[in-house]
């Protein structure tokens, strides 16, 4: 709703509600009709309607579970709205008359009542989308080339018989919104950024110290079979005391990097200082392994 009370000058309100026709489903000399999601923002575009002069009794509201509509037939009042837009009614297509823009605030003004009609947003928290469609191809090139003419880009595609405009990188839908009028939708939308960043960040580290973790647990495992076999083999007094030391160490807390085992031991030892002393436990046990090899 932010975008409809944004608008204050009477040319932006004819430019807003300019949008909003020619992107509603039905704008011709037989009828006109509005459509929303819901009855508060249709409410809200019918509000600008009738501040605007226009009749807002003239018309027949209707409603079921997905939209709410407000369908205009009354002629004299669909010969108003064409006459005050600069269409005649005997155009082959609908297309956008740039003179209805009385100010440089009327062409953001057309393109959010173009976006409450035709367009949608996605929540960024599945991936940042924005994007008008219509079904009417002047209208839609009028669109792009009034968003391109304001600096703004957008990608073209078609689905089914609609021609797609949309916008995928976030820092420009904010600023489009922002230009449309909606500065609470586009701050909504970078609170979001920031919180979908803050989770990938997190889930990235926690992926990142879960595949450290089972890195770890699996040297670890590794280092205690070795351990055992020395221990089994030659026993504990073959180790010695460095590297008896390291390979207690190393049984009782498979769960610790190198460093931290380094901190728990009597004279502290570096990452390296720990990784030499394993080494050389490592190396131990594979020249048992070998002579028990070749003693089978």
């Amino acid at each position: 709703m932010d975008i409809i009370a944004a608008r204050r000058k009477d040319c932006c309100e004819l430019s807003f509600l300019y949008g909003v026709l020619m992107f509603s489903p039905a704008f011709s000399q037989e009828e006109v009709v509005i459509s929303a999601p819901s009855e508060e923002m249709l409410d809200g575009i019918l509000s600008v309607y009738s501040s605007l002069g226009y009749d807002r009794g003239a018309g027949e509201m209707r409603s079921n579970q997905r939209s709410c509509s407000f369908r205009l037939t009354h002629r004299d009042s669909i010969d108003r709205l064409f006459f005050d837009f600069g269409h005649t009614g005997e155009e082959q297509s609908l297309r956008v008359q740039d003179s209805a823009f009385l100010c440089g605030g009327c062409p953001g003004a057309f393109i959010s009542g173009a976006f409450v009609a035709a367009g949608s947003v996605c929540d960024p928290r599945s991936g940042y989308h924005m994007e008008f469609s219509t079904h009417r191809q002047g209208l839609f090139s009028d669109l792009c080339r009034l968003l391109e003419s304001q600096g703004f880009v957008p990608g073209r595609l078609e689905r089914g018989y609609s021609k797609v405009a949309y916008f995928k990188e976030s820092g420009r839908i904010e600023d489009l919104l922002t230009f449309m009028g909606a500065s609470d939708g586009a701050m909504k939308l970078m609170d979001l950024k920031i919180y979908k960043e803050i989770v990938n960040n997190v889930n990235r580290r926690l992926n990142c110290e879960s595949a450290n973790i089972v890195k770890t647990v699996a040297a670890a495992q590794s280092d205690a079979e070795d351990i055992n076999l020395i221990l089994s083999v030659r026993g504990p007094e073959s180790l010695g005391e460095e590297l008896g030391e390291i390979a207690r160490l190393r049984l009782q807390n498979p769960e610790l990097s190198l460093s931290e085992l380094g901190e728990l031991c009597e004279t502290r030892l570096s990452k390296s200082g720990v990784s030499h002393r394993l080494a050389r436990i490592r190396a131990m046990a594979r020249m048992l392994r070998e002579e028990q090899h070749a003693e089978a």
